[in-house]
């Protein structure tokens, strides 16, 4: 979990900084230090999910024209052998002799 590895970094982080003295307590200064050093890591945390976030977006867009694309092509084949199958000759009269509807419709698809 990508909460859960910030948490991690940054207990790891506030372990590492000293924590304030007891003759340090009247100013503000260490503290201050440590709350940025901590909104560093936060920043960061963050500039990584949204990077992780903008390339999963453009993963999908990519993903997304390639259906298409492909629906696109299905959909011309479909039409392509929808006129071949009007092409072939539907009742007996119209059937050439020796010669199935189906051979046709494979001599015209090819």
């Amino acid at each position: 979990m990508p909460g859960a590895s910030a948490a991690a970094n940054i207990h790891s982080f506030m372990r590492i900084l000293p924590s304030a003295q007891e003759a340090d307590v009247s100013d503000p200064v260490p503290a201050m230090r440590r709350e940025l050093a901590l909104l560093r890591i936060e920043l960061e945390n963050l500039r990584a999910t949204e990077g992780e976030a903008r390339k999963t977006s453009e993963f999908l867009v990519a993903e997304f024209d390639r259906i298409m694309d492909s629906r696109d092509q299905w959909r011309r084949e479909a039409e392509r052998l929808n006129a071949l199958i009007a092409q072939v000759p539907r009742s007996a009269d119209d059937e050439p002799h020796g010669t199935s509807p189906w051979s046709l419709f494979w001599r015209l698809s090819r």
